[in-house]
């Protein structure tokens, strides 16, 4: 059974610029919205949130209590962050209705050691970061686990009809979907040959320059003077 993570926040007041001063004081701006409460503007602890953030992520519930009322069974839809110290800047945390399904992404953890890396050089690639799963709010979890003890061959792969998911949750994703690849890793000799290969060998290449067939300048001369008498027979032309 997980842990109960609990947020405790206030009603905020403070809208618009201003908020820029509660950060500074260390709280976070947040907002809940949801199932069973009306939108309200919130103010936390920055620190607490980080902690409970780590903790749950976007996919295990946390218990909000504002203003010391009963706790609000809720899950960090959204945060934002901060471009230059990627502090967090504002959460969204939505409630739920615990007996109703939900989905949410649940990001994928590889553990266990490859029987193929031994004695050969591998790439274990995780194609995805996160699964998207369905399934009641209480039954989410913070992460997927993925075993790599399968892993005996080169090409080999994981995928979502491979992974074991917690009880009562099951992928909106399609069982086909590969998770995990496992490639040889490159020599150095295959490193060279493609760098070689990239920028090519500019001994072989060939500049041609283009040349005037011979006549090829007296047949353009010739072709101008009857267009010159022309013109100059227009002008008589225009005088008469």
């Amino acid at each position: 059974m997980q842990q109960t993570i609990t947020l405790s926040a206030k009603t905020r007041t403070v809208t618009g610029k201003p908020v820029k001063l509660l950060r500074a004081k260390g709280v976070l701006p947040a907002v809940i919205y949801g199932f069973g409460t009306d939108p309200r503007n919130l103010e936390i602890d920055a620190r607490a949130f980080a902690k409970a953030f780590e903790a749950a992520g976007e996919s295990t519930l946390v218990d909000v209590v504002v203003d010391g009322g009963a706790p609000v069974k809720a899950l960090i839809q959204d945060i934002q962050q901060d471009p230059m110290t990627s502090r967090i800047s504002h959460a969204d945390l939505r409630a739920v209705n615990m007996k109703e399904k939900t989905t949410a992404d649940i990001p994928l953890e590889l553990v266990g050691e490859a029987p193929v890396a031994k004695g050969q050089a591998v790439v274990i690639t995780k194609v995805h970061e996160s699964l998207e799963v369905e399934g009641l709010p209480g039954d989410l979890v913070s992460q997927i686990i993925v075993d790599l003890s399968g892993l005996t061959e080169i090409g080999q792969t994981i995928r979502v009809r491979d992974l074991k998911l917690p009880a009562g949750l099951t992928a909106v994703a399609d069982a086909d979907d590969v998770v995990v690849t496992v490639a040889a890793a490159l020599t150095e000799e295959q490193i060279k040959a493609m760098e070689t290969a990239q920028v090519g060998d500019v001994s072989q290449i060939e500049v041609v320059e283009g040349k005037k067939k011979e006549g090829e300048e007296g047949v353009e001369e010739g072709a101008a003077a009857p267009a010159a008498e022309a013109k100059e027979a227009k002008k008589e032309a225009k005088k008469e």
